[in-house]
This record gives C-alpha cells, sequence and structure tokens, in this order.
C-alpha cells in the first residue's frame, strides 16, 4: 500500500515445537530503480503475552466472570447489531427476558456455592437451547436475557419462532 514507509502488522507464528506465538512485525519494502519491491527488511517481536492479558481484559469488561455469558454491555452492543440488521434485511428479531424464581432462598439455604452452580447450569441449557447467531447474557444475581435475532420476515412466523425457542 505504502509507498516506502514502514508496515506494522499482527500475525501468529507456529514454532517448531508446534506453539502458537503471536508477533507484531514492523517491515520495509525494499525497491529496485524502477521502484519495484524486491523484498522487505524487518523485525519481529514477540507479543504472546500482550494478547493474552488483551484478550483478558476484553473477557472482563465484556463477560460475566461465573457463567462466561455475554454481560448487560456485550447484550446492549449486540442488539444493536441486530437491530441494525434487521431494519436492511426486513427480519425479526425478539428479547427473552428471564428470572429464576426462588433463587435468594436457595442461596441463603444452601450457600453461594450451589447458587453458583445453579446459574453457570441455567447458562449452559440456555446456550444449548439457541442457534449461534443468538446472544445470550446475564444481566445480573440471577436475570438473564436471549436475543433471536434473524427470526422471519413475516411477524406471525416470527413470533411462532420465538415462542418455539422459548
Amino acid at each position: 500500500g505504502s509507498s516506502g514507509g514502514f508496515l506494522r502488522f499482527q500475525v501468529e507464528h507456529r514454532c517448531k515445537d508446534g506453539r502458537l506465538i503471536w508477533g507484531e512485525v514492523t517491515s520495509k519494502p525494499d525497491r529496485n530503480a524502477q521502484g519495484e519491491i524486491i523484498g522487505y527488511h524487518g523485525i519481529t517481536r514477540e507479543i504472546t503475552e500482550r494478547k493474552r492479558l488483551e484478550e483478558q481484559v476484553h473477557q472482563l469488561a465484556f463477560h460475566d466472570p461465573l457463567t462466561h455469558l455475554a454481560n448487560r454491555r456485550l447484550m446492549l452492543d449486540h442488539l444493536e447489531q441486530a437491530m441494525s440488521a434487521s431494519k436492511r434485511s426486513q427480519r425479526h428479531g425478539a428479547l427473552l427476558f428471564l428470572d429464576l424464581d426462588n433463587f435468594k432462598p436457595l442461596n441463603d439455604t444452601y450457600g453461594h456455592g450451589v447458587g453458583d452452580l445453579l446459574l453457570i447450569e441455567v447458562a449452559e441449557r440456555l446456550k444449548a437451547c439457541v442457534r449461534e447467531a443468538d446472544t445470550v447474557a446475564r444481566f445480573g444475581g440471577d436475570e438473564f436475557v436471549v436475543l433471536l435475532s434473524e427470526l422471519s420476515t413475516q411477524p406471525g412466523e416470527a413470533a411462532e419462532q420465538a415462542v418455539a425457542i422459548a
């Protein structure tokens, strides 16, 4: 792209032992008298740990630490995207809100460890009921939201699809 400046990009490399590591490559094209690229000069710096930390920050910012579901922030982002896509495609979507009944007494009686196990199980079951394009989120405590996208273009059919998933 550029006529003579440095290019910087990140790429995964496979080591001889099979491990994958990330490298940040800084490279500059070497040109002949006619301006044609005849090679590249550059250096690669390993950034595997930085990439791991970036992923950890992303996970903490957008996912619930207990269930690993999307959190409220990520769900709202997915909702905006789904609404924009729906306007373009004319396909309907749906939101399902779930609140677990009697969760507080369960936590109080059996302890938070048992309550956590229940929340994790609910998250797994909800994920198993939806398609790849859908989003399951934990809004907090015992509240979950399921975003169904790309349903039918016909309102009645879309409602039937949402009810079937629910």
